[in-house]
């Protein structure tokens, strides 16, 4: 490319990819703003195309993940500038690896991408950004993940990237040109077809009538002075545990009154968000023995997503777990939340050993993990070797990031 064409492609790059990650995805947009990056960083010097495409997408991320939960702001700004170099490296290894023509051409990029896309999956953000998650309502495409696995579609995007600048820079475009799109294209619609037979043949699932009730996401521990004194490393008084008792309660019976209310209606199971029930240490055995009467008498299975404090010496924690009552009133399993979020709550929370427990009910095996277990792959895939029918995922979504989490 000669004269402004680089810069123009560029800028079109950058609009390109707002759409194509983050809060504001448009799955379109998401095969088309690496073709655009791919043709920019093929134009210039390696090293100057690599920084120039990672500054561009630097504002990118700042604008498609304002709203990244972990850090506040200096965390968003850490995610982006690294996810921007990191993620425009394979960028940099096209450019290094694959000059002139032949099948390396068309490979580096698409494999180095899904090499950086199962290197962030390993991390402590798990499948966060991970690009299938762009074509969620393609469930034709997305039946691939179970043969290639989530990173299969990221190699997918960088395929069709290199195949549509193989068409871009041939000087045989009616001939030659139009073979790497070609592959491309027939396995694409293989896949597609595929997938869709895959869903047209699939038994047609049971139903069941499944109460969730919407509760505050974690309120804290206490009012404020308390709360201080919980973290710190003083020991509690009976006031202070009285003072944290008084502050959830309310909102614990709440929760169990609402369940009664929808069991009575005939719900066969009931769940709330992640942590709504806070309870004393002490108290967990007394709450769960209410909770265990009412789907004795109602013959529902609870879910029961809680929040048990630490009352004994510091350094306190927190036990975030999901307490399965079956519909005979017995405790038909515990899981403890195994990957805390980075921050406040990984310092202060005992973990589970991240091994999902079933429970056999009138309306299938259930099983849960809890809000952010659910970003790690193959934690959940035990889900699928364990014949699980239902997974209940207690989390502590706000509306802004519901959606994409």
């Amino acid at each position: 490319m000669s004269g402004n064409t680089p810069w123009i492609v560029l800028a079109l790059a950058f609009v390109v990819g707002l759409g194509a990650t983050g809060s504001y995805t448009v799955p379109l947009l998401t095969w088309l703003a690496p073709v655009l990056m791919l043709r920019f960083t093929r134009s210039q010097p390696a090293l100057r195309g690599y920084v120039l495409a990672s500054l561009v997408s630097v504002p990118i991320l700042a604008i498609t993940w304002n709203l990244f939960p972990f850090g506040g702001t200096i965390g968003l700004a850490v995610f982006c500038v690294v996810g921007a170099f990191m993620g425009s490296l394979p960028l940099l290894l096209d450019r290094w690896l694959a000059p002139g023509s032949g099948p390396w051409r068309i490979a580096v990029y698409p494999l180095a991408s899904t090499a950086m896309e199962l290197l962030g999956g390993s991390g402590d953000l798990g499948s966060w950004g991970a690009t299938a998650y762009t074509q969620m309502n393609d469930l034709a495409l997305l039946q691939s993940t179970s043969v290639v696995g989530m990173a299969g579609i990221a190699f997918g995007v960088g395929w069709f990237a290199t195949a549509t600048n193989a068409l871009w820079e041939s000087a045989q475009p009616a001939t030659r040109g139009w073979r790497p799109l070609a592959a491309f294209g027939l396995t694409f619609l293989a896949l597609h077809a595929w997938g869709s037979l895959r869903l047209s043949l699939a038994p047609t699932p049971q139903t069941a009538r499944v109460a969730l009730i919407t509760a505050d996401r974690f309120p804290g521990t206490a009012e404020s002075e308390v709360a201080r004194r919980y973290t710190s490393d003083v020991d509690l008084t009976d006031s202070d545990l009285q003072a944290i008792r008084a502050f959830h309660r309310d909102h614990a019976d709440a929760l169990l009154h609402t369940a009664q209310v929808e069991a009575r209606a005939g719900a066969q199971l009931v769940a709330w968000p992640e942590g709504s029930a806070v309870l004393l240490d002490v108290d967990e055995a007394a709450f769960v023995l209410r909770a265990q009467a009412l789907a004795r008498e109602h013959g529902t299975v609870l879910a029961l997503a809680l929040a048990v404090l630490d009352t004994g010496p510091a350094p306190r924690r927190l036990t975030n777990k999901v307490v399965m009552v079956g519909t005979d009133g017995t405790v038909a399993s515990e899981y403890l939340k195994a990957i805390p979020t980075p921050g406040a709550e990984r310092r202060f929370s005992h973990r589970g050993d991240g091994q999902l427990v079933t429970i056999d009910t009138p309306i299938g095996r259930i099983a849960s993990v809890i809000c952010y277990d659910a970003d790690f792959p193959s934690l959940v895939a035990q889900a699928s070797e364990q014949d699980v029918d239902l997974l209940v995922v207690p989390a502590g979504d706000w509306s802004a990031i519901a959606q994409m989490h």
